[in-house]
């Protein structure tokens, strides 16, 4: 793809009258054009939603950074997840509710890549179809396709080295898809926590 490239000639002074400008071609070879869109809010009959696929705040970020930026969201790693004005909200994936919750959730988000992601859908008001003792809405993240069948794990290893004591910490994630039964499966396990003093 080639561009053309102006090349300003300034002629005379402030003070003088503006002479001639000229402009030369010069065309310039582009490897890549990107186009990005901006993320979309849209009001449906019984839920927001935020359409972020190909957009600037998926690329190289995790499902959790986007959650931070999602509309009616409050997200921090020591609150989790909190629907403004409603507390804390069912989390679903692709219409299914998570197992996970609390730490866990916010590593699996964390470990998920944001370019997944086709929208995020919050419902501050929940129909009939979700427990009637649920008061904190849901969000339920719509991946852009299913993930491929298999395992995929994440690992976070701390070590806390103090004047007078050490401690390490470690957590592991893994889930498991079968894609021909359409299940999965997710467990969590702390990998490591080693007493202080060590």
């Amino acid at each position: 793809m080639s561009a053309i490239k102006k090349k300003y000639v300034e002629v005379g002074t402030q003070a003088q009258k503006s002479g001639t400008i000229i402009l030369d071609e010069d065309p310039v070879l582009l490897s890549e054009v990107v186009v990005t869109a901006k993320p979309q809010l849209t009001r449906e009959a019984d839920r927001y939603s935020f359409k972020v696929a190909n957009t600037s705040i998926v690329k190289g970020n995790n499902t959790w950074g986007v959650l931070k930026l999602t509309p009616f969201l409050q997200v921090n790693d020591h609150t989790g997840i909190t629907l403004v004005g409603k507390g804390n909200p069912i989390v679903y994936i692709n219409g299914r509710k998570s197992k996970l919750n609390g730490e866990t959730l916010q590593q699996y988000l964390k470990s998920m890549p944001a370019e997944n992601i086709d929208k995020i859908e919050i419902m501050t008001t929940l129909n009939s179809s979700f427990r009637a003792d649920v008061s904190g809405g849901a969000i339920n993240i719509v991946l852009r396709k299913n993930e491929n069948e298999g395992a995929k794990g994440t690992l976070s290893l701390t070590d806390q080295q103090m004047k007078d004591k050490n401690s390490q910490t470690g957590n592991a994630f893994l889930k498991l898809q079968e894609e021909q039964s359409g299940s999965d499966s997710q467990c969590v396990r702390t990998a490591l926590r080693a007493p202080p003093g060590i």
